[in-house]
Parts: structure tokens; sequence; C-alpha cells
């Protein structure tokens, strides 16, 4: 059985830039290394360096020794408070109507008194992201 780790751009849509195998290919326990490349949209699949190895800790170690270089692309810039401003102008402007039924405007026009709140949580990283 082998063992393999991904070692993916710390950035979003980021790239391989270039790497050396043959330092990872060095390290005892270590059979193979090859890049694959993006496929698709989503966490998973934005491409990366595969390290196989005999067993984790030599493939951990491979994929240290790497020495990877990225090209991290228009999204290495961006920062959270930058997103917080595009995801609150996207809210504001109206949304597309799947399913319209009654009339909630005339249903609450009569109320007197309205509450009006605005929520928004962190970003929860979801993957563990490694150079």
């Amino acid at each position: 059985m082998l063992f393999a780790v991904v070692a993916r751009c710390p950035v979003f849509g980021g790239k391989v830039a270039s790497f050396d195998a043959a330092k990872a290919k060095a390290v005892p326990g270590v059979r193979d290394v090859f890049q694959f490349e993006t496929s698709g949209r989503g966490a998973s699949t934005t491409g990366g360096i595969a390290v196989l190895a005999d067993n984790s800790w030599a493939a951990i170690q491979g994929r240290k020794a790497l020495d990877v270089k990225w090209e991290e692309g228009p999204a290495a810039n961006e920062s959270s408070a930058e997103l917080h401003k595009q995801f609150l102008a996207n809210a504001a402007k109206p949304g597309k109507v799947v399913r319209n039924d009654g009339d909630a405007d005339s249903a609450l026009g009569p109320v007197r008194k309205k509450s009006k709140r605005s929520t928004s949580f962190p970003s929860l990283p979801t993957l563990a992201w490694s150079r």
C-alpha cells in the first residue's frame, strides 16, 4: 500500500509555477512525485503535486522537500475585508424570485413595529491548504 499527500496552492485558483521532484524523491520511502492539473470547479479539483510514498511520514517529508513555487493568480491580493464588501454588495441586489405565494407586502403592511437585523458569520475553513 502506498500513501499520498498533495501540495496545493494556498491561494484559490493558483497554479504550480515550478517544483523540485528530485528533492522529494531523495527522501527515503518516496516512490513517485507528479503534478496534476485543475479539473472542474471546487476546492478538491484545484490541481497540485502528489507525493506517493511507503508511509505517511515519508510522503509528508517528501512534500516538504518539493520547494514549490506558486503562480498565485488574480486572487492573491484578496482579503477577508474585500470579500465581505463584495458579499454585502451582492446581498443588496434584488434576488431571483423562485416562488411567489401570497402577498407578503400587504400582509406585513399593517404591522406597527418592524425589526430589521443583519447577521454575518466568519468564513470557516473547510480544507487544510498546505504549501
